[in-house]
């Protein structure tokens, strides 16, 4: 889930996720997207905004690796993730 990237003549670009690494580790992060997505307001409106330009599909994995971010943030300082509640969205 890393993005991809050309250089040449020492300009470099950026480019779309790739699909390297593990299926399964892929597939658990997209779905622990999708309810991320659902059940919390922050993420479901950064969802919408990128549903909005890139489409939904590419707008779900790039939330996912967000998700991979953010989860080895937490794994690195040792704490647990806190949800933080957005004013005026009810979660479960």
């Amino acid at each position: 889930m890393a993005p991809g990237q050309r250089e040449s003549a020492g300009k470099r670009r950026d480019l779309h996720i790739e699909r390297n690494g593990s299926k399964w580790l892929r597939w658990i992060l997209v779905e622990a997207a999708w309810q991320l997505v659902r059940r919390t307001g922050r993420w479901r409106v950064t969802f919408e905004r990128l549903a909005g330009r890139i489409g939904r599909k590419k707008a779900i994995v790039a939330i996912a690796r967000r998700l991979l971010g953010v989860m080895m943030a937490l794994l690195k300082k040792g704490q647990p993730y806190q949800l933080a509640y957005d004013a005026g969205v009810a979660t479960p």
